[in-house]
């Protein structure tokens, strides 16, 4: 199974699963506003899960004079591709 199938069965169930609890918790009302909350969730994370998982990692932009700016310099210039 396709990573994007997967991507999709876990944020279709967990839509369900939020528009659920919105129904028991607050009827038909909590329902409408936990699939409106649940509509932006998924787009926040559809725009923004490179970022998200960037900042969870701890990732910072390198300066081309540190070491690790000079190994990807060195390595990019050895398999001809732009650095990154």
């Amino acid at each position: 199974m396709s990573n994007s199938i997967k991507s999709v069965l876990l944020l279709g169930t967990l839509t369900g699963l939020l528009v659920v609890m919105g129904q028991v918790i607050g009827g038909n009302a909590g329902m409408v506003i936990a699939f409106g909350l649940a509509i932006m969730m998924n787009a926040g994370s559809y725009w923004f899960s490179d970022q998200i998982a960037l900042r969870m990692a701890g990732a910072r932009e390198v300066s081309p004079e540190e070491a690790a700016g000079r190994r990807a310099r060195r390595a990019a210039r050895t398999a001809r591709c732009p650095r990154p």
